[in-house]
């Protein structure tokens, strides 16, 4: 796992000095970096999970679905992310507020999911681990390529 931190290390730190750090570009180079990373790691949390009994066939754990909603996930919360960069008097703080609601928020269906029968509880269980590491791949990311300033005014 050391290769693949200094593999996103690199990625990052190419990606911060290379591009404008408040601009479009730069939050687009972040959105595709979170996709990437996040879109791996989801998958490969999706096969052990399928090692593990999950169902073969469960949507969420496909490949293309994981890809469009981590996809969309990263657009919304860049855009989020931007917004309290940007506005916030204390980005920081708001931020350490705001992630873990999101995720809070974010495991909701998954808990919908089991509630209605739609999907098994083990494959609850995976798509929460999956949502609890995108979520901290997300902000590691957002974190390295769109920094916070400490406050603002």
């Amino acid at each position: 796992m050391a290769a693949s931190s200094d593999s996103l290390s690199a990625a990052t730190h190419h990606a911060s000095t290379s591009t404008s750090r408040s601009g479009v570009g730069s939050v687009a180079v972040a959105v595709v970096v979170n996709v990437v990373v996040s879109t791996l790691v989801a998958f490969l949390i999706g096969r052990l999970a399928i090692a593990l009994g999950v169902p073969a066939g469960t949507m969420q754990y496909q490949l293309p679905a994981l890809l469009v909603i981590i996809l969309l996930a990263s657009v919304i919360g860049a855009a989020g992310w931007s917004i309290v960069r940007r506005r916030a008097r204390h980005p920081r703080g708001l931020i350490r507020v705001l992630a873990p609601v999101v995720l809070v928020v974010s495991l909701v269906p998954d808990v919908l999911l089991g509630v209605g029968g739609v999907a098994t509880w083990g494959a609850v269980a995976g798509l929460m681990v999956m949502h609890v590491a995108v979520a901290a791949l997300t902000v590691t990311v957002f974190s390295r390529l769109l920094p916070l300033p400490h406050h603002h005014g």
